[in-house]
């Protein structure tokens, strides 16, 4: 206890050393040697020089040390037999060490209260009756329902919010999280949507995607063709059960549920961690936790209810047969079965034709180029039904694959979850709890009521410090100011200004070495200026009073120094 005392910077040691005992076996010394290597904050005292031999080795040794031959202390040595005039010594030594420590005094006690006030916010009020719990958890519902609406509004401009820079910043701001989020599912659906990729040959499908699962047309075409030889009807040749494009379009939408499950889950996912950032905002540490559980069941309720929906949306897709009434599937058809004719059309010219000839030069070849456009591509009916067949499932998939990503982000996504997020634990959500409830949520551990009458205490000293702090700065100003040009004379009896180190705006800067000091072992300076609200038993007002007694006086009693 005692060294971490004297660890302390503004703390004084006092190295009190009986002198029948042999200096350098003090156990004092050696930690006053190691805490303070100059001496610059220890006051030596050596007690009971009575016993002394008079003309003895010892006698001598002390004597020495007591005329800083010896062991020096810039504080010096003080040999008594008694307390009398130990204490104005140390009351004046006080006083110095408070005048040189006072600007990181005044420092240290405005940090000391907003400590204080950051903890006891932290803390919140006191919960421990049923209306204070309630009003508490009021008030953590009203300032989670603004966040939280907030961040479905994307309006960003609270504190809470941070930098958009930052990853915790892009995190709660789950308006954009869900929007990105969405532009990826429809962009995995368009790209990734369908079981096979059908190609030309080159390894793209028809929008340009490169697929890990892909087929020729050729292939596409011949295994359609026998899936139709087995799903006869009526129909004449050329054309196609319309049972066939129901089947294809289930086959290649199946990669649907496992795309919309992951848009699901990572949704959800953000918004369980927005919802967690909000309520450790809003609440107390201690709370964070217990208040967190209804809001994170709140959440499932709608993820629920995001299945069902999905599962509503999906079921004409997966089961169901075509249906839509969308003028875009004929556009997309007749776009699709253009595309094809054209493809074919150039590899008939390309191979009909020399690559080197821009153009044709007489009537023959340009009769071969009509023959060409005009001849039919499909000289089998079953080739013919399989193509047309193909391009309305993949007209219709177009069309179906928009439509689906929009239900799933609407009427999944945005009407079942986000929407409802605001009122997840509103007043409502409050008034169902009984007072049993209320208490599993806000009732404050016994842990959190000392450690707030500690802060509150603590924080009442701290401020009364701090005025008398100012007070004592006013006054040393006012004190400067009247007497900064008179000249006092020193201890030698000369007149001249006095260097004190008190400049006009009230803080210390240079003072004599004497000064470098602080209070007796145990006893920490800042203590004696702030009272209980720092480790220490010194009384307050006797520095304070010394002080402007002596700083009125202008003269050190009895010292070493003259100051103002």
């Amino acid at each position: 206890m005692v060294r971490g005392y004297m660890e302390k910077p503004r703390s004084i040691i006092l190295a009190v050393v009986p002198a029948q005992t042999d200096f350098a076996f003090q156990e004092v010394t050696k930690y006053a040697r190691e805490l303070d290597p100059n001496g610059m904050r220890t006051l030596g005292l050596i007690t009971k020089p009575d016993i002394l031999s008079k003309d003895s080795d010892s006698a001598a040794a002390y004597i020495a040390m007591a005329q800083y031959k010896d062991v020096v202390f810039p504080l010096g040595w003080h040999v008594t037999v008694g307390i009398r005039t130990l204490k104005p010594r140390l009351s004046n030594i006080l006083r110095d060490q408070i005048l040189q420590h006072l600007p990181s005094l005044h420092s240290d006690v405005l940090s000391g209260i907003q400590d204080c006030e950051l903890r006891l916010k932290q803390l919140g009020e006191g919960r421990s009756t049923p209306s204070e719990q309630r009003r508490y958890l009021q008030r953590v519902s009203w300032k989670f329902s603004i966040l939280m609406k907030a961040c479905v509004d994307g309006i960003y401009s609270d504190a809470f919010f941070g930098h958009a820079k930052t990853e915790e910043g892009r995190r709660k701001r789950l308006r954009a999280v869900v929007q990105n989020g969405l532009e990826d599912f429809a962009e995995d659906v368009r790209t990734r949507g369908h079981a096979q990729a059908i190609t030309e040959g080159d390894g793209e499908d028809d929008s340009g995607n490169k697929q890990d699962s892909t087929i020729t047309r050729t292939a596409y075409v011949a295994s359609v063709k026998e899936l139709m030889r087995h799903n006869r009807g009526f129909e004449l040749s050329g054309t196609f059960n319309p049972s066939i494009i129901g089947k294809l379009f289930r086959e290649q939408c199946q990669p649907w549920r496992g795309l919309v499950a992951n848009v699901q889950k990572s949704i959800l996912q953000s918004t369980r961690w927005t919802a967690r950032a909000i309520v450790e905002e809003v609440a107390v540490s201690d709370t964070v936790d217990a208040i967190f559980v209804p809001v994170d069941r709140a959440i499932e309720d709608p993820g629920r209810t995001i299945n069902i929906k999905v599962e509503e949306l999906m079921r004409p897709y997966v089961a169901g047969h075509p249906i839509t009434y969308n003028h875009y599937l004929i556009s997309h058809v007749q776009h699709i079965q253009a595309d094809r004719q054209r493809r074919a059309l150039m590899e008939k010219i390309e191979n009909h034709c020399s690559p080197s000839r821009a153009t044709f030069g007489n009537d023959a070849d340009l009769s071969r180029l009509i023959v060409i456009v005009v001849e039919r591509e499909e000289d089998h009916m079953g080739n013919y039904a399989s193509q047309l067949g193909i391009g309305y499932m993949q007209a219709y998939y177009k069309v179906a694959m928009k439509n689906c990503v929009d239900g799933v982000s609407i009427h999944a996504i945005e009407e079942q979850l986000i929407q409802n997020l605001p009122l997840v634990f509103d007043s409502e959500v409050l008034q169902k709890l009984a007072d049993s409830q209320v208490a599993d949520l806000a009732a404050e551990k016994q842990s959190s009521a000392i450690d707030r009458a500690h802060n509150e205490d603590k924080l009442t000293n701290l401020v009364k410090a701090l005025q008398e702090l100012q007070r004592l700065d006013r006054h040393v100003l006012r004190l400067h100011v009247i007497e900064a040009h008179e000249a006092i004379p020193d201890i030698n009896g000369h007149s001249k200004p006095q260097s004190t180190g008190l400049h006009t705006d009230g803080h210390i800067g240079h003072v004599p070495s004497s000064a470098s000091g602080g209070l007796s072992t145990g006893v920490n300076v800042g203590a004696g200026l702030l009272s209980s609200a720092v480790e220490a038993s010194v009384d307050t007002d006797y520095p304070a009073q010394a002080i402007r007694k002596k700083l009125k006086k202008g003269r050190q009693s009895g010292g070493a120094f003259s100051y103002v």
